[in-house]
């Protein structure tokens, strides 16, 4: 009985700590929820994952995207997965590195999900700092799907402290 409630229990850890984030998303990015007029643009999000810890990079497209357009803006993000509860967490907008940022955009609120076998995160995102558990409606919307386990130069030192680290955990001397 013991036996099959430790393994019980460390299946329910592995499901939900094994869970990496790291790679690229794309998807949706909306502007306006509930009864507004909505407007959508291609949005990209590089993250990097060091154990709870995320870091990334949002970048923004104009709405009616073409293949060749370049990207609005483009900013960095950083949060941390809850220690009790992974998700939904929070992730918090820095400065920009290319273009001016006019959309308000203060925070994003993250879930995850995986259906079919593809992985998906989105959830909604705010003008201003608001707590985990708001019933503020937000600024709008964000459905992202993973379409690569690796990120761009833009995290290429970020990606390499935590190849650094799995390393080290995986072959400590």
């Amino acid at each position: 009985m013991r036996m099959c409630l430790f393994c019980l229990f460390f299946l329910i850890s592995i499901t939900g700590y094994g869970q990496d984030l790291t790679g690229t998303w794309e998807g949706d990015f909306v502007v306006g929820i509930d009864g507004q007029m909505k407007r959508v643009s291609k949005m990209r999000l590089e993250l990097v994952q060091l154990e709870m810890e995320v870091k990334g990079v949002v970048t923004r497209y104009p709405e009616d995207t073409k293949a060749i357009d370049s990207p609005n803006v483009i900013y960095t993000v950083s949060g941390k997965l809850g220690k009790k509860k992974l998700f939904p967490f929070l992730l918090i907008k820095g400065r920009p590195t290319e273009g001016t940022p006019n959309d308000g955009l203060f925070e994003f609120i993250v879930n995850y999900r995986m259906k079919d076998s593809l992985e998906y995160i989105g959830g909604r995102w705010y003008k201003s700092l608001e707590p985990l558990a708001t019933a503020e409606r937000g600024g709008g919307v964000f459905q992202l799907q993973r379409i690569s386990n690796t990120v761009s130069d833009k995290l290429k030192q970020e990606y390499k402290n935590k190849l650094m680290v799995e390393k080290h955990e995986h072959n400590p001397k």
